[in-house]
């Protein structure tokens, strides 16, 4: 245990070493949530001018499917990635089964809802926000650096 008394170069190996040996790194979980909600909404930003130059009716439509993607994607992030993973792996992959189960449920039924209560439709513009915004995410959590645990005991 690094002192006050002890060296700047000691302090800093000992911080480091206490650091490398954290099983996720703080803060990771809300930096991945931060990274899918950045990614979709730059992604349904470029979709949204491509469609607003290409076909302006689709627009609106756009912005519902988008808003699906967000709702579902939102939650199975959170889900996964609200807390660290200290559980075993059969755990964490039977959360992480639940969280894809909780998206697809939350999509299908808002896309349910959409299509019954919203009037005029595009399906070209509703498809482009939900599967923009649903690839997005996804290379988002694929893409994202993450810091192994150091075991020092091998």
């Amino acid at each position: 245990m690094a002192k006050w008394g002890d060296g700047p170069a000691l302090v800093l190996i000992v911080c480091l070493r206490r650091r490398d040996n954290l099983y996720t790194n703080a803060g990771a979980e809300g930096l991945t949530l931060k990274r899918i909600l950045t990614a979709q909404l730059g992604t349904f930003i470029v979709v949204v001018v491509v469609l607003y130059v290409i076909a302006p009716s689709d627009v609106r439509s756009a912005l519902f499917g988008a808003g699906i993607s967000v709702a579902g994607n939102g939650y199975a992030a959170w889900r996964v990635f609200s807390r660290q993973a200290t559980e075993s792996g059969g755990s964490e992959l039977f959360n992480l089964y639940r969280a894809e189960f909780g998206k697809l449920v939350i999509v299908g039924v808002l896309c349910a809802a959409v299509f019954v209560a919203v009037d005029e439709i595009r399906i070209a513009g509703f498809l482009a926000g939900l599967l923009a915004g649903m690839i997005a995410a996804t290379v988002a959590v694929v893409t994202q650096k993450v810091q192994l645990p150091v075991n020092e005991d091998i």
